[in-house]
């Protein structure tokens, strides 16, 4: 049961739950109301209209992805303080950890 939960909630940073990227359609539980029956003239309508809605729900959920960690990264930034090194000091840390200069 908990997994089925997780499967099909919403995701903050994507806005699609894990069910839908990859069956590409909602999912059906138990207790939802049974909807109409929807037929294609050709068995392969159905291929072809699946495919382009799961490219399309593939291309929103990388760009979401890359949209959020764009702000993670600009977040991060705004703290962190820019130390600059020099070259004698570099060489001071490899003379202490020498395992580091692998």
């Amino acid at each position: 049961i908990l997994i089925t939960h997780y499967l099909c909630l919403q995701h903050r940073t994507t806005k699609y739950s894990p069910y839908q990227l990859l069956y590409g359609k909602d999912p059906v539980l138990p207790f939802d109301i049974p909807q109409s029956m929807v037929q294609f003239a050709r068995s392969n309508d159905y291929y072809n209209q699946f495919r382009g809605y799961r490219f399309f729900l593939i291309q929103q959920t990388q760009e979401r992805i890359r949209q959020q960690q764009q702000s993670t990264k600009q977040r991060y930034d705004q703290h962190r303080q820019n130390i600059q090194y020099q070259y004698i000091q570099i060489q001071r840390v490899k003379e202490f950890y020498p395992l580091l200069s692998l």
